[in-house]
């Protein structure tokens, strides 16, 4: 009896092991990165990014599945707990300490979109900090920008899509967003992407998936090697390209 009370305990050891070695992996809908196939955060993730996720996860062995969720509770679960991963993350200096890094998984272009016909001209930050309202996603790497450059006119929501209905209808001025993240979501929307035009392009940045502080070492350098031997095997390039088309 005691022999197998003994044996009990240690498989359930083992199995708390197993299960504490799994990632919590959490995304967001951000076409053509990361989306789900329905357009809900209940619906199955796909995407470059995702692709690129799911193979490293192959490598690793991990068997986590992908959570989609709103960006603002996604980035704060990564802040607070231990062994999150979300993708992806625009890496930046302000983040940096925030969490260990493994990528680029992606790339993108932020620029200020208006709506089609607006009488604003913008050559600088210093111009956009000028007009009446900028439309920002919540705790994106772009608000944080934002807010860093000094900027007060800035109306944050915590859905994108509630961002580009307020361009449409006039009560925002600008939008910092990705130019092909905002075409995709504009598509989905029925809507035709030459509504919001570009005004200027602000910087092109790298995105990541981004580890929490508190997630083993060992587990992040499995990760990074996993997603060195995709680009040395040519898995990596040809993800890339598959949505490039």
């Amino acid at each position: 009896m005691k022999r197998l009370l003994l044996s009990l305990i240690a498989l359930l050891s083992l199995s708390s092991v197993a299960w504490g070695a799994n990632l919590r992996i959490i995304t967001e809908i951000a076409p053509p990165l990361n989306y789900t196939q329905d357009g809900t955060e209940t619906g199955k993730a796909m995407g470059q990014a995702v692709d690129i996720v799911r193979e490293v996860q192959k490598r690793v062995g991990d068997t986590s599945q992908i959570e989609v969720m709103p960006w603002a509770r996604g980035y704060s679960l990564a802040q607070s707990n231990a062994s999150v991963m979300l993708f992806s993350t625009t890496r930046t200096e302000e983040r940096e300490k925030l969490f260990q890094w493994v990528g680029p998984v992606g790339f993108n272009e932020w620029v200020f979109l208006a709506k089609k016909g607006s009488p604003i001209h913008l050559s600088s930050l210093a111009d956009a900090k000028k007009v009446g309202t900028i439309g920002a996603y919540k705790n994106d790497a772009r608000e944080l920008f934002l807010k860093a450059q000094g900027f007060t006119n800035i109306d944050s929501a915590s859905e994108p899509e509630t961002i580009l209905k307020k361009m449409l209808s006039g009560r925002n001025d600008l939008w910092l967003t990705d130019k092909t993240e905002y075409n995709e979501m504009a598509k989905k929307q029925g809507i035709k992407p030459a509504e919001l035009v570009p005004l200027l392009t602000v910087k092109k940045t790298e995105l990541y998936m981004a580890f929490s502080k508190a997630t083993p070492a060992d587990v992040v350098k499995k990760w990074t090697a996993a997603l060195d031997s995709m680009k040395a095997d040519g898995t990596y390039k040809a993800i890339m390209k598959k949505w490039a088309q």
